[in-house]
């Protein structure tokens, strides 16, 4: 994919009037299960499961011709080119060779936000291995994005993407390891969010009134003045308040109503982020720590980094090292 005509796309959407709409369009759970007591067929809800017969190559995609009905997988009895379950991806018996794929086909086209959450179910003596798993994240045929699925925790990943009718999302592990408990969500906006408009916006910039080390803070400032340098409109920065909450917000760092709404998880790791949008509410949020880097003192400014990848992303903003 383009992606400069991605980020534009998503750009018009977001300057465009009218209320935005998040609407999910598949899950790959429940999709699985609307097809009752035997396995979806290919192409239900636009799921297509198989494998790449050479590994790691999208044009070598193959839909699974066997399927265990009472077992309920896409796949043949031995695993010879892996396995899809309702939530699993399994191994191939053939180490090294094949790729098993899970496919989604974009029934329209729009500006899809796609949700993942994956863990590695290896063992090892009896025990969930730390061992990672390769997954590739492939769009029309090319790899995009390369995530290792670590063990005994869950990697929790959203991108953003511009698709058109017909288009292909591939999610492809590597046949090696034990299988990757994964569940994906993918919605797509309805409508554009004005967040601003004709010079003017209903918006404010929402940062938790518990900020160490100020991390919210100086990523609302960073977002607030390219905001401005973009649009000449000046978002104000405000600590939240549950008795007067904002119409619609940036929030910014681990906020009650991100935390409260489940957008924010819990027991999130230090190179994850969070951009969600929800209803006309954008939510940025990354992990804030103090740490060391050469022996000296380091603030790690996660909330920052989900800033930044957002003005990449939907305002086409690049960030440059002195010199």
């Amino acid at each position: 994919m383009n992606k400069f005509f991605a980020l534009v796309c998503f750009v018009l959407m977001l300057a465009a009037g009218g209320a935005e709409t998040s609407k999910t369009v598949a899950h790959s759970v429940a999709d699985w299960d609307a097809a009752g007591d035997t396995v979806p067929a290919q192409g239900f809800r636009n799921w297509s499961f198989g494998y790449y017969e050479n590994k790691a190559d999208p044009a070598s995609f193959r839909p699974f011709t066997d399927s265990g009905k009472k077992k309920k997988y896409w796949g043949n009895g031995n695993f010879t080119h892996g396995a899809v379950f309702r939530n699993t991806m399994a191994w191939s018996t053939h180490k090294n060779k094949y790729t098993v794929v899970r496919r989604w086909t974009a029934p329209e086209d729009g500006a899809y936000t796609v949700r993942q959450e994956a863990t590695h179910l290896l063992k090892i003596k009896g025990e969930v291995s730390k061992l990672s798993r390769r997954l590739d994240l492939v769009h029309n045929g090319k790899i995009f994005q390369t995530l290792r699925v670590p063990g005994r925790t869950y990697l929790r990943k959203e991108f953003l993407l511009s698709l058109k009718k017909g288009d292909t999302l591939d999610f492809a592990a590597e046949s090696w390891g034990g299988s990757i408990e994964i569940e994906i969500v993918i919605s797509k906006a309805e409508k554009g969010l004005a967040v601003i408009a004709s010079g003017k916006s209903e918006y404010k910039i929402v940062i938790p009134e518990n900020d160490p080390g100020q991390g919210a803070l100086k990523a609302a400032k960073l977002l607030q003045r390219v905001l401005k340098e973009s649009t000449s409109v000046e978002l104000p920065i405000v600590t939240e308040d549950d008795k007067n909450p904002a119409a619609a917000a940036f929030y910014i760092g681990r906020t009650r109503k991100g935390i409260r709404g489940k957008i924010i998880p819990e027991d999130m790791q230090v190179p994850e982020y969070v951009l969600c949008i929800s209803g006309k509410d954008i939510f940025l949020c990354g992990v804030n720590e103090e740490t060391s880097f050469l022996g000296k003192p380091y603030f790690r400014p996660g909330d920052s980094k989900a800033v930044i990848r957002f003005l990449e992303d939907f305002l086409h903003a690049r960030f440059l090292l002195p010199g």
